[in-house]
């Protein structure tokens, strides 16, 4: 009974892991739950199609969006004090700044030829030009998370993200409404980023001030150059990793038309929930504790596996639920436009299921300053993927069969990657397999028994 209490003492300490996970959490769910609620009114308020488009786009913001900062971002968390994490989030605005500009360039100069290529070509073309901006609140809003986190003000981050989606849902509810189509939700997204802006400028107000004097152009020279490997190697590998989970939108509103990039969309972003709601939260407090554990080979590895090892098993349990009933639940919820999204949505789930478990362990690379091989293993992801879908396009016929090779390579990449992560963290290969094996077969199993069970009694 004494060691139990114990237990419960340390989880309740603020400065737990499971205590930061859990008020990071809180505000997510809250955000969550809001998106989940909107969710079924756009979908009939929007048609697929524009839908589609609006994912083309923000499916752009996010591929830049992650190099936005050069990366820094995710050096913020590692110097020794609060001046030179501010330097460290400087270079990363100045980076996004640098980017959002050359982004305008492009957009304003060749978007006539820019635009149909990515799906946007029925836009007028004022709006792509919304990418720009976008783009740069990106790069901000990553270093100022960062800083935050480093901070461990994650109070802060969860009512951030409340407010944000909030809004977004509002403004987006509010111009289905008024019949504004695919405008609208593009106005509602370009909001959403200012809100989040403003919200962590606020919540980080106290670190800037406190240590504004100290900045200096040699300062942020010499931040550079300490964590140049992020710009010049991560940021390569986190482009590359965006870059294959947002190019099937835009391949799919290219090479099939808007409304399927729509179905993708919303199945991805509907089954990605679990991983922002849980997954993202948790890499965020991952990330500071495995930089203070990197020296400490014993200690990372038993936060590594044992992370491994639930971040599974949730993950099985939710996603199964969709692999077996998908085309049944995603009409009944979002409309009856949207029957294709969950046969989308079933194949998707097989994928998600590794990354929901290995995505949070990724910033292991960066604590380790193991970039260059980060780099290796998203080279593959995104070479593999690029060459399912474009292959599968002009050999199949349908767009979920050219989704189904997608996926089953995608979880096959990062079932690799988990073992490669475990391994560097102290954890043998056969060990993880072992793991994953254990963890996934059984529900799996039990899943397709009362899958075929329920199907026979009601269908």
């Amino acid at each position: 009974m004494t060691s139990l209490l114990k237990e419960i003492r340390k989880l309740k300490n603020k400065n737990s892991f499971f205590s930061q996970v859990a008020t990071l959490t809180s505000g997510t769910v809250v955000a969550q739950i809001i998106l989940v609620l909107s969710a079924p009114i756009l979908t009939r308020l929007y048609t697929p199609a524009e839908m589609g488009v609006l994912a083309s786009l923000t499916a752009i913001v996010g591929i830049l969006g992650v190099v936005a900062a050069g990366r820094y971002d995710l050096a913020v968390v590692l110097p020794d004090n609060d001046r030179d994490a501010l330097l460290v989030a400087l270079v990363g605005v100045l980076f996004a700044a640098g980017l959002a500009s050359l982004t305008l360039v492009a957009f304003g100069l060749f978007g006539h030829w820019i635009n149909p290529i990515v799906g946007l070509g029925d836009l007028h073309r004022f709006w792509p030009l919304l990418i720009a901006p976008m783009v740069f609140f990106v790069g901000v809003e990553q270093v100022l998370q960062r800083l935050l986190i480093r901070r461990r003000r994650y109070g802060a981050l969860a009512t951030t993200s409340v407010v944000q989606q909030g809004s977004v849902a509002a403004l987006k509810i509010g111009a289905g409404f008024l019949g504004a189509g695919t405008p609208g939700l593009v106005t509602g997204a370009f909001m959403g980023h200012i809100v989040r802006t403003g919200g962590l400028l606020v919540g980080g107000r106290s670190v800037i001030t406190a240590n504004k004097r100290e900045i200096t152009f040699a300062g942020l020279h010499a931040q550079a150059w300490r964590y140049r490997k992020f710009p010049l190697v991560s940021s390569w590998s986190g482009f590359l990793n965006t870059a294959s989970t947002q190019l099937p939108v835009i391949l799919f509103a290219s090479l099939f038309s808007p409304a399927v990039a729509g179905f993708y969309a919303l199945s991805h972003r509907i089954l990605k929930m679990p991983m922002s709601l849980v997954g993202g939260n948790i890499g965020q407090v991952f990330l500071e504790r495995a930089a203070r554990a990197r020296d400490d080979k014993a200690e990372l590895a038993r936060l590594t596996s044992g992370l491994y090892g639930k971040m599974l098993l949730f993950g099985t349990l939710g996603m199964s639920v969709v692999t077996f009933y998908g085309d049944l639940l995603f009409p009944l919820v979002f409309g009856p436009d949207w029957v294709e999204a969950g046969r989308f949505a079933q194949w998707i789930s097989v994928w998600l299921i590794f990354v929901f478990a290995a995505s949070p362990l990724s910033s292991l690379f960066s604590v380790l300053e193991r970039q260059g091989e980060g780099l290796v293993w998203n080279s593959v992801l995104l070479a593999s993927r690029l060459a399912i879908i474009l292959v599968g396009s002009a050999m199949l016929e349908h767009a979920v069969q050219v989704m189904a090779g997608y996926s089953i390579i995608g979880a096959v990449v990062w079932l690799a990657l988990s073992v490669r992560i475990m391994a560097l963290s102290g954890v043998p290969a056969l060990k993880t397999m072992w793991l994953t094996v254990r963890t996934v077969a059984p529900v799996i199993v039990v899943q397709f028994v009362i899958s075929i069970f329920l199907r026979g009694l009601f269908l």
